[in-house]
């Protein structure tokens, strides 16, 4: 029988972001997936919707995890604003650089399986270079 998963809506000031989690207060809050810890910034108050995992030794209650951002309000300082701002458009670069990466992989792999490029191609070499020109024509169009 399935187990129904209830959601508690929070609002949650996050102190700290760490490699699993955040913390808020004393508590540490883990982070489902599609959503990772970087996705939150310390010194901000978020609305999210919460589940509990199985009680533990540790968590009786069960341990608190993120599973959905339902909104999400800015910091009331302006040095906090400030001091944010800066590591986001770091981030950003990183993020791009990654995405980019990661695009760049996606492509290659999937030109690299498809079937209807392996008949036009004789030898491995020919196919190699095929797969190589239509890649990186997709990822130009992609890019735009």
């Amino acid at each position: 029988m399935a187990r129904t998963v209830e959601l508690e809506k929070e609002t949650l000031s996050v102190a700290q972001v760490g490699e699993f989690g955040i913390r808020v207060g004393d508590e540490w809050y883990g982070v489902n997936e599609p959503l990772e810890p970087s996705d939150f910034v310390g010194g901000k108050t978020y609305d999210v919707l919460v589940k509990r995992g199985k009680p533990s030794e540790k968590y009786p209650q069960g341990k608190k995890y993120i599973a959905q951002v339902v909104g999400e309000n800015t910091p009331t300082t302006a040095s906090k604003i400030a001091t944010s701002a800066a590591p986001s458009s770091q981030s950003n670069n990183v993020n791009d650089a990654k995405g980019t990466r990661i695009l760049r992989q996606g492509v290659y792999q999937a030109t690299l399986q498809s079937p209807a490029l392996a008949g036009f191609a004789a030898t491995p070499d020919e196919y190699l270079a095929l797969v190589k020109t239509t890649a990186e024509k997709v990822i130009t169009f992609i890019e735009g």
